[in-house]
């Protein structure tokens, strides 16, 4: 099939901070984030590389657990 080009992200630089921020304060425990400003295709984007560690799992905000579930995320539930 075809691939698009990457339309990219205005204020890389400046969205990748307020990204690993905002990522950094809602996640529990911590999480070993790389997040990376990458031309591709002349287009700047935004790569955010997640580890597997043993502190899983992580809760975001208001201490809702996801779960991943293939290639998707889920709300955990009991």
């Amino acid at each position: 099939g075809m691939t698009k080009k990457p339309k990219g992200v205005t204020s890389a630089d400046e969205t990748a901070r307020k990204l690993s921020e905002t990522l950094r304060e809602q996640i529990t425990p911590e999480v070993p984030l790389a997040i990376v400003v990458q031309t591709i295709d002349d287009a700047q984007v935004i790569r955010v590389t997640v580890p597997r560690t043993d502190q899983a799992p992580y809760a975001v905000e208001g201490n809702q657990f996801h779960v991943r579930d293939g290639a998707a995320s889920r709300l955990a539930t009991r």
